[in-house]
């Protein structure tokens, strides 16, 4: 096929693969702002869990890359590409509903708030959360994209 282009990258198979990923916060804690979680434990767990996907994803875009394929994630925390230019934003909820079919609950966005140093009781933004089959709202997904054949991605 012809090649595909994300951000100023080009696709050379003409093919891109999404591999979504979820990680399973520590045993207990719920990442939904609702659920009475402490918000600085949540916030901690999901810098924590941010910070797992970012070696996991550099391994296997240094992998990937070398071997001549295309590579790039979504960084959850700006929902723009970690190393591509960055074009329109990628929802991981959005994603998850659509592209998995998993049921997507709103909630308040306390976590974030509390550690910028919100008072309790402020008003607080909506904050979509995937529900994960098996984790539940415990879940921090992010995405990873490659026109690498899913063997090669998959041993990477």
């Amino acid at each position: 096929g012809s090649p595909a282009s994300v951000g100023n990258q080009q696709c050379g198979q003409g093919h891109l693969v999404a591999m979504p990923t979820f990680q399973c916060a520590a045993k207990g804690l719920d990442l939904d702002p609702d659920s009475g979680s402490s918000g600085a434990d949540v916030a901690a767990e999901m810098n924590w869990l941010h910070l797992s996907f970012v070696a996991l994803e550099g391994e296997l875009y240094r992998n990937l890359t070398a071997l001549g394929y295309f590579c790039d994630s979504v960084d959850p925390l700006t929902a723009c590409a970690m190393h591509s230019r960055c074009g329109e934003r990628y929802s991981e909820v959005v994603g998850a509903r659509h592209l998995l079919g998993y049921e997507v609950k709103e909630g308040r966005a306390r976590a974030q708030q509390e550690s910028q140093g919100g008072r309790e009781g402020e008003e607080s933004k909506s904050c979509p959360l995937t529900i994960h089959p098996h984790f539940g709202s415990a879940s921090y997904p992010a995405t990873i994209f490659t026109d690498a054949p899913a063997d090669v991605a998959l041993v990477q």
